[in-house]
């Protein structure tokens, strides 16, 4: 826990939540979309998709205040009311049993996707429909595990 100034008086930093901030860079109004994978080499924030394909940031910036609105730097975390939907990121990942590994259970999820109706968890190149630019980030994916 990271005190104030003032840690003779016990007084640790406390985040006002409702005081905090968390900001997209991206301000348009259509969702972006980001492909995380286990092992880490997923969409970097920086470049991820919209709906269409195009590129855009979803770099989030958060800004923690205590009650007198005064940044709390290097304060520890805390639960927060935001979410990636009101910060409009949505995401998928290859690891589509989210059992932490990408493998043959995945790969069947994946092909029910593929030869089924329409399903954003294995939109992967998140363009709108599921085809070989899929199977191809599916494929490199395969043997992925959180480290």
């Amino acid at each position: 826990m990271v005190v104030a100034a003032g840690a003779a008086c016990g007084n640790p930093i406390v985040p006002d939540l409702d005081l905090s901030t968390a900001t997209l860079a991206y301000t348009g109004d259509q969702p972006l979309s980001v492909m995380a994978n286990p092992d880490g080499t997923g969409d970097p924030l920086e470049n991820t998709a919209l709906p269409d394909g195009t590129g855009a940031s979803a770099v989030i910036t958060v800004v923690q205040r205590d009650g007198e609105a005064i940044p709390t730097a290097g304060s520890p975390p805390r639960t927060s009311p935001w979410s990636l939907d009101r910060l409009l990121v949505r995401v998928n990942s290859p690891d589509i049993d989210g059992d932490g590994v990408v493998d043959v259970g995945d790969v069947v999820m994946f092909a029910q996707d593929y030869f089924g109706a329409y399903a954003y968890r294995s939109d992967l190149r998140c363009d709108g429909h599921i085809d070989l630019s899929d199977v191809a980030r599916m494929a490199a994916a395969v043997g992925a595990t959180y480290p």
